[in-house]
């Protein structure tokens, strides 16, 4: 199990956010819009609370297909969350090509370029000890019959994620 310390010992509060679908360059403006009122309201409900946000998949939505205009708005997504709590990242089948796995994926150069440690990218499956609360990632790059079981991991707090 891989122990990440985010500077607290207890969870109080989860944003979970899912299936954003940013294209690759169309509606960046309405998308910049309805963030900043998720910034808005997560700074809020985050208030004095220790809390991260889980970013569940489909970020992108043209799989490998990427314009420079969708990396950009992306970074800056990546980066806003993670000024207001740390970020789990996982890939969704959108962030990748499933049917070449030797190709990269949408999101692992720009985590990496980002290379902030507010921002944890787990793409492949497995144990991630988070405070109190142990997240079990269920990758899309893993074939099932290699996903843990919530029996095979300790803890009184468990989180799957896929």
């Amino acid at each position: 199990m891989k122990k990440i310390d985010v500077g607290f010992d207890q969870l109080e509060l989860i944003g979970q956010i899912s299936d954003i679908h940013i294209r690759n360059f169309r509606r960046h403006h309405e998308y910049r819009v309805v963030f900043k009122t998720l910034y808005s309201d997560l700074k809020e409900q985050f208030k004095g609370k220790s809390s991260l946000i889980c970013l569940t998949g489909d970020i992108a939505h043209a799989k490998l297909d990427m314009s420079p205009e969708l990396v950009n708005i992306i970074a800056e997504f990546f980066t806003a969350l993670a000024k207001l709590a740390h970020l789990i990242v996982i890939p969704g089948n959108h962030d990748a090509n499933l049917a070449n796995p030797s190709r990269l994926d949408v999101l692992t150069p720009i985590v990496k370029a980002l290379n902030n440690p507010r921002i944890h990218y787990f793409k492949k499956s497995g144990a991630y000890k988070i405070a109190d609360t142990t997240f079990v990632v269920m990758s899309i790059f893993d074939v099932p019959n290699r996903y843990l079981k919530a029996s095979d991991v300790e803890g009184d707090t468990k989180i799957a994620l896929y």
